[in-house]
């Protein structure tokens, strides 16, 4: 595709600078079309602009749609990864995702929220427990289980990857392997260890 010629550009910088007046004057679903238009324009430019990715994910992050906007803020900071107005929205686009996954009550998010964070490296204890429930609850107990186990080995510390082991344990009749659970969750929340984790002396 040939270079757009300086006209193309700047026209469309012109409309850009306009829609950018107008982002804090009407409501996200006004904005919606004129960005979709915008976008299909420097398409056929041959223009993929960092920019109006950034631009569209923020609008859709208004719009409730934070999966797709953590998408296109991730493909914005491919584009421009020293853009700090980029890397915040991906930030705080995945930590609103992580946090909302273990109060999340539908198993269909859960598994595609964790997709998305995975994809992306951008998982954690909490979300990796919030996966491994709606996999048991779907009789994907295997599954379930080695994902717990990889966070016994990855967060030793987490009183909640213990807990969780304890009721994973319980509901396979493991009444004895589901109190020790119980007891490492609570060496780790009573204070008395280093960040839960016991001494040398005591696990020789």
């Amino acid at each position: 595709m040939p270079y757009p010629s300086n006209a193309s550009v700047q026209a469309l910088l012109s409309d850009l600078n306009g829609f950018r007046n107008r982002r804090n004057k009407v409501s996200p679903e006004e904005l919606r079309p004129q960005l979709e238009v915008l976008v299909a324009r420097a398409a056929r430019l041959g223009i993929r602009s960092a920019y109006l990715l950034h631009e569209q994910s923020m609008l859709l992050a208004a719009l409730d749609q934070p999966e797709r906007a953590l998408e296109l803020a991730a493909e914005a900071g491919v584009l421009e990864p020293l853009h700090l107005a980029i890397q915040q929205q991906f930030t705080e686009l995945s930590l609103a995702l992580r946090e909302s996954l273990p109060l999340e009550r539908d198993p269909a998010r859960v598994r595609r929220v964790y997709a998305l964070l995975s994809r992306y490296g951008e998982t954690d204890v909490a979300s990796h427990l919030a996966y491994a429930a709606v996999l048991h609850a779907a009789g994907e107990t295997a599954e379930a289980e080695r994902l717990v186990q990889a966070m016994l080995l990855l967060a030793p510390a987490s009183a909640d990857v213990w807990r969780k082991q304890a009721r994973f344990l319980d509901a396979k009749g493991d009444a004895e392997g589901a109190l020790a659970a119980e007891a490492e969750a609570l060496r780790r929340t009573d204070g008395t260890q280093p960040y839960g984790i016991p001494s040398p002396k005591e696990r020789c």
